[in-house]
């Protein structure tokens, strides 16, 4: 959206798919970009399974036709009204947003290394 000006469409963060990526890929930590734009939210959702029929998945299944069937599993965290965008470090971050990133932390199963609020290189930083 940044360049073509078209809103920005965002759906909750996905921690089923995040610690699939991580065990397949063998991440040991990852970045976390944009998180400024969640700022002023009222709540937010992070997907922690899957259900399928009834059945609970911490992962997704292995066929697309049944992870088409799948339905979200959501924890819902408060959201923050302060801006992030002056943070230059974790405990800089609004206590709700730290509440959120160490749930996305654990969840996922890897640990955020980089962090950004803002568009600017200076508006990314270190955990």
């Amino acid at each position: 959206g940044a360049t073509t000006g078209r809103a920005r469409r965002c759906g909750w963060y996905d921690a089923v798919a995040s610690r699939y990526a991580c065990l397949v890929n063998g991440f040991d930590s990852y970045a976390l970009t944009n998180l400024d734009n969640l700022d002023g939210l009222e709540e937010l959702k992070i997907c922690i399974a899957y259900d399928l029929r009834g059945k609970r998945l911490e992962y997704p299944p292995s066929d697309a036709a049944e992870l088409a069937k799948c339905k979200p599993i959501y924890k819902t965290y408060k959201g923050w009204k302060e801006k992030t965008g002056k943070a230059r470090k974790f405990d800089e971050l609004p206590k709700a947003a730290q509440t959120y990133l160490r749930a996305i932390e654990k969840y996922s199963g890897a640990p955020l290394q980089i962090i950004s609020v803002g568009a600017k290189r200076s508006e990314t930083f270190s955990v």
